[in-house]
């Protein structure tokens, strides 16, 4: 979906997908979003989705809580 948002001739099957890309297409394109990738090791909101060994865990809630 990140590639797909700059590429205005993308082909989304479901209206509701259509119209989130086209939102966000708009506001890429105007400036007001930027969308970047954000590495597993780094992303601090993957502690609350995914299961993660010990001193990684810990490496993010450090990030959290300071």
């Amino acid at each position: 979906m990140i590639r797909n948002s700059n590429i205005a001739e993308s082909q989304l099957k479901k209206k509701s997908n259509l119209i989130a890309y086209h939102y966000v297409h708009e506001k890429t394109s105007a400036g007001v979003v930027i969308i970047n990738y954000e590495p597993t090791t780094s992303n601090v909101v993957d502690m609350l989705t995914k299961t993660q060994s010990g001193p990684v865990r810990k490496k993010l809630a450090e990030h959290v809580l300071h």
